[in-house]
């Protein structure tokens, strides 16, 4: 069994957009990714960026997995296989959307403080907090401590529908704008982590998550939330893993955008498969997703599941811990 510094590893699903990796991510993180082990899923790349991936992820010390894949959980599943297979004794695999990076020298070793500190047998996503300004990261990182930081740059934490109050003003559809409490917490319990930034429960994926190729880009990462919380594990949401998503940093960097993702919107094919699925649509468009989630969830739903819980829960009740029955544990 080969051990790893850390009990996690990184892994990047990548289609044509491999120069993202040197020119944004590694640019300008603030965590050294050499100090971890990372591993990247071709997705479908053309012959040509394919190449041109191999010499970048080999100039960078990312390791290519062999197996390709069409869609994200597709991706990670070849993931996990490429870790089962070399026998890597890591249990967690940290995905990174391509313009999104650790905005804290910390970020390894507080990713896996969290790691030592909850029971992995419950826990399916650990979600990070994400700043969508560069600048705004920025400032957010002079302040003193991670409540400070997350007042001033006004992080997205992760994504819901279902509880009461988070389809309204401030929350739009996401744990932003939080009371205060949620930012004074170790980490606390949400619906779905917000997907540019979460990491997955190996033992756990291979027991519960089937991959679902029919989610291509869109959704794909509150589908694993949702197939996790239908098997009563929970997900949760750290403050301090303080990540940026700035879509003004690809400037420059020649990627093949066109290839990317599946056309977006509020009817695209993914969310209308989560609407086959789960019962209700995505999107902050949708402010009757509440209605169509209670007419179906005896059908769709088990016993077991913690949808159910959520619907009847509302965020200004503040943050729970992983047993969803206590105030979440204080930084």
């Amino acid at each position: 069994m080969k051990k790893a510094n850390y009990n996690f590893c990184v892994v990047w699903l990548t289609k044509d957009y491999y120069p993202m990796l040197d020119g944004c991510v590694y640019k300008h993180s603030r965590s050294n990714f050499k100090d971890v082990m990372v591993i990247n899923v071709d997705m479908g790349s053309t012959k040509e960026n394919f190449q041109e991936g191999k010499k970048i992820c080999d100039e960078l010390g990312i390791k290519m997995v062999k197996k390709s894949a069409k869609t994200q959980q597709e991706g990670i599943k070849v993931a996990e296989e490429y870790l089962t297979e070399l026998d890597i004794d890591v249990n967690w695999m940290i995905c990174f959307q391509h313009d999104v990076f650790p905005m804290t020298n910390t970020f390894w070793d507080d990713l896996q403080n969290v790691i030592n500190s909850i029971d992995e047998d419950k826990v399916g996503l650990i979600g990070g907090n994400c700043i969508m300004n560069y600048g705004g990261a920025q400032k957010a990182m002079e302040a003193d401590n991670p409540f400070d930081s997350c007042k001033i740059g006004k992080p997205k934490t992760g994504r819901g529908m279902l509880p009461y109050d988070i389809l309204k003003d401030p929350f739009w559809g996401w744990y932003k704008n939080l009371p205060d409490d949620y930012y004074k917490s170790k980490y606390f319990a949400v619906e779905s982590p917000y997907w540019t930034c979460f990491t997955i429960n190996r033992k756990l994926f291979k027991k519960y998550i089937n991959a679902d190729s029919k989610f291509i880009f869109e959704l794909w990462g509150d589908d694993l939330a949702y197939q996790f919380l239908s098997n009563g594990i929970v997900n949760i949401a750290v403050p301090n893993l303080f990540v940026c998503h700035d879509h003004k940093l690809k400037k420059g960097i020649k990627i093949n955008a066109g290839k990317l993702i599946e056309e977006r919107g509020d009817f695209c094919s993914s969310q209308m498969h989560f609407q086959r699925k789960w019962g209700f649509r995505w999107g902050i468009r949708n402010p009757d997703a509440r209605k169509p989630f209670l007419e179906n969830q005896n059908e769709v739903y088990s016993d077991k599941s913690l949808q159910s819980f959520f619907y009847n829960l509302k965020i200004n009740d503040g943050p729970l811990d992983i047993d969803l029955k206590s105030e979440a544990p204080s930084l």
